[in-house]
């Protein structure tokens, strides 16, 4: 293989693809800010089901965890409400407050929004086996209800997920929060 051949591979095996290179959200065109009162912590801090790209820790043992996954090809803002509701159906102990498709918190662009409360830690939901919430391993905490704002964005490269977890308890203090950083949220058409 020639030097230019080798420089080529070397340069395909250490540069990151997508939206995972040194700054995530500007990679994947997302702008967001959030309240004064939020700290950004480690990307994996949380457990999600995907890429995470960025985390914060908030008020009151609150949590926002922004991941992406595989492109869904043809997906919508509605068939994603609905596959995210099924599959969080059958839970036990999860019960849905909220389920709808968001057209204007971002101009143009579809979203979906559930809100849920299950158990969990006040910054993430508690594992499910057996049939039943448990604490996760290591974490003494007791379970109490958390709920979970999921805000998901069906993109043609990717999906964008945001996920904020907080007690029940602090619901009504909370909720500006989440409104408020979802007024900044923007996407770079791509």
């Amino acid at each position: 293989m020639g030097h230019r051949n080798s420089i080529f591979l070397i340069a395909l095996l250490v540069l990151p693809g997508g939206c995972h290179q040194s700054d995530p959200l500007a990679r994947c065109g997302i702008e967001l800010r959030l309240p004064p009162t939020w700290s950004p912590v480690e990307p994996d801090r949380f457990v999600v089901p995907g890429d995470p790209l960025a985390a914060w820790v908030g008020p009151e043992g609150a949590s926002l965890s922004l991941f992406t996954t595989l492109r869904d090809p043809g997906a919508t803002a509605e068939t994603i409400l609905e596959g995210t509701a099924n599959l969080w159906a059958n839970n036990p102990g999860w019960s849905f407050e909220r389920q709808v498709v968001d057209h204007e918190t971002i101009p143009g662009v579809s979203a979906a929004r559930l809100e849920l409360v299950a158990p969990g830690t006040g910054d993430q939901l508690a594992p499910i086996g057996r049939g039943r919430a448990l604490p996760r391993t290591g974490d003494n905490r007791p379970l109490v209800p958390t709920r979970r704002v999921a805000f998901i964005v069906p993109r043609d490269d990717f999906t964008l997920y945001l996920f904020w977890h907080l007690p029940e308890t602090a619901r009504e203090t909370l909720n500006a929060d989440i409104q408020a950083t979802l007024a900044t949220l923007s996407l770079a058409h791509r």
